[in-house]
C-alpha cells in the first residue's frame, strides 16, 4: 500500500464501493460512455485521523484509524496488506507480514 500519508488530516474519508445506474447498485463500474455519465458513486464514509504516517516504519505507530482504513481495503479487496510504504526511501516500509513469511508462502 502507498500513498497513505496523503490521507492524514482528514476528518473524515469517503471511499467509492459501488456505484448506482437507474436505481440499481453495482460494484462495477460503468464502461459506456452514456452509463458513466449518468453514474452516481456510492460512498461509505471512515473516520480520517490527524497524526502523520510519513516515514513510519513500525504499524503499531499507525493511528488506530489508519489501520482501519487499511483492514477496509483488506476486507474490500478480499486481499491482505502485505507492506505499507510511507516515503520514498526503500527502509520507509512498514510491514504488516514479515517478508521472509510471504516470500515462502
Amino acid at each position: 500500500l502507498t500513498k497513505l500519508d496523503i490521507l492524514d488530516g482528514f476528518t473524515v474519508l469517503k471511499v467509492c464501493v459501488a456505484y448506482r445506474l437507474n436505481g440499481r447498485e453495482t460494484r462495477e463500474c460503468p464502461v459506456r460512455a452514456d452509463d458513466l455519465a449518468r453514474v452516481e458513486p456510492v460512498f461509505q464514509e471512515l473516520q480520517g485521523w490527524k497524526e502523520s504516517t510519513y516515514g513510519t516504519t513500525d504499524i503499531r505507530r499507525l493511528p488506530p484509524q489508519a489501520l482501519d482504513y487499511i483492514r477496509f481495503i483488506e476486507t474490500y479487496t478480499e486481499r491482505r496488506v502485505v507492506a505499507l510504504s510511507s516515503g520514498p526511501q526503500r527502509h520507509e516500509t512498514a510491514w504488516f507480514v514479515s517478508p521472509d513469511e510471504w516470500l515462502s508462502g
